[in-house]
C-alpha cells in the first residue's frame, strides 16, 4: 500500500497486511401502510499494521525493495453510524421523512488488537448527529390548472 511521496519521482509503498470487518444490524418495522421507521446501524473497523518491508516505485512501474525503514504508523480506522428514518406517505404520491444519523468516524496509529477494546475506544470519540426532515408534495396540474388560468378545464 501508498506509505507516500517525497517528490513527484519518489513514490513509496510499504508492505502491510489488512483486516477489515463490518457488522451491520438492520430493521424496518411498518406500522401501517403509510407508516414505517427503518433503523440501521453498521460499525466498519479496518486495521493496517506495516511489516517494515518498503519499495520504490521505478520509473518502469516496478515497486524495488528499499533498504531503509520509513517507519510508517499503523492504521485503526473506525466508522460507527446510526440511521433511523420515520416514512409517512400522507397523499398519493406525497410523503414526509424524517431522518437521525449519528456517526463516529476516527482514524488512529494505535492498533487495537481485541473488538471489544477497539469498540470502547470508539464508544468515547466525538460524535456527529444531524436531523432532517423531507417533505415531498404530489401536485396534479389537471387540478391547479383551473385555479392557475382561471378558466375550468
Amino acid at each position: 500500500g501508498y506509505v507516500m511521496h517525497t517528490a513527484p519521482d519518489s513514490v513509496f509503498f510499504g508492505l502491510r497486511p489488512s483486516k477489515t470487518l463490518t457488522n451491520t444490524l438492520r430493521s424496518t418495522s411498518i406500522f401501517t401502510n403509510d407508516l414505517s421507521i427503518s433503523f440501521d446501524l453498521r460499525h466498519y473497523w479496518s486495521r493496517v499494521n506495516y511489516t517494515g518491508d518498503y519499495f520504490l516505485l521505478s520509473d518502469q512501474g516496478r515497486i524495488d525493495p528499499l533498504s531503509r525503514d520509513l517507519q510508517a504508523p499503523d492504521i485503526n480506522y473506525n466508522a460507527f453510524t446510526i440511521d433511523m428514518m420515520l416514512t409517512w406517505h400522507f397523499a398519493p404520491g406525497s410523503r414526509l421523512t424524517a431522518l437521525w444519523k449519528n456517526v463516529i468516524d476516527n482514524r488512529g496509529n494505535k492498533l487495537m488488537n481485541n473488538y471489544f477494546d477497539n469498540f470502547r475506544h470508539i464508544a468515547g470519540q466525538p460524535q456527529i448527529n444531524s436531523f432532517s426532515i423531507k417533505i415531498l408534495y404530489y401536485l396534479d396540474y389537471n387540478t391547479l390548472q383551473p385555479l392557475l388560468t382561471g378558466r375550468p378545464v
